[in-house]
């Protein structure tokens, strides 16, 4: 739905509504597509039949993410926040799911830069996934997950440079 592609200058949102529906295009709609993003956004409130709310490159924080999508997509989505290729920290401070059928809430790849944060989910009615957060690459610096480490699925295809650190049972994950 929104295509930023805002290199230079941090840039900020205070609320973004999304509420997409499948009639005219017959297919689920990303909401926020970052190439790159640097800056804030307050709040995501998504409704309707939303495929993943943050996707790319998204360095910054997001306040609060409430993903409520009223009917479930043809094909599930993989999931619901995906950052790829982070140069510098990135921190969500809460993530409300009621209702979705994501493999995963959280996922990244190719995170180079500074401290990445993620928060457990209060899940008003989560779908199957089992693990919250999925690793795809490499980790070059901290990443903290406030829940426990049994939430990871680690899929990077090897030992860690530096682990994700899980707080909820103060353990980590290589």
């Amino acid at each position: 739905m929104l295509d930023w592609d805002g290199g230079g200058a941090p840039n900020w949102f205070g609320i973004i509504l999304a509420y997409p529906k499948t009639d005219l295009s017959g297919t689920t709609s990303r909401i926020f597509d970052a190439d790159p993003f640097s800056g804030e956004v307050r709040v995501f409130n998504v409704g309707g039949q939303p495929e993943e709310v943050v996707n790319r490159y998204f360095a910054g924080n997001i306040g609060y993410i409430n993903y409520e999508p009223n009917s479930a997509p043809s094909s599930p989505v993989d999931t619901i926040i995906f950052i790829n290729g982070s140069s510098t920290a990135f921190n969500l401070e809460n993530l409300v799911v009621t209702g979705s059928d994501a493999d995963y809430d959280y996922a990244f790849a190719q995170y180079n830069g500074g401290r990445n944060y993620w928060p457990m989910v209060d899940d008003g009615a989560n779908g199957p996934n089992t693990a919250i957060l999925q690793n795809r690459s490499d980790t070059n610096d901290t990443v903290v997950y406030e829940g426990p480490s049994g939430d990871v699925s680690e899929e990077s295809g090897g030992t860690l440079t530096t682990p994700i650190a899980c707080l909820g049972d103060l353990t980590t994950v290589s």
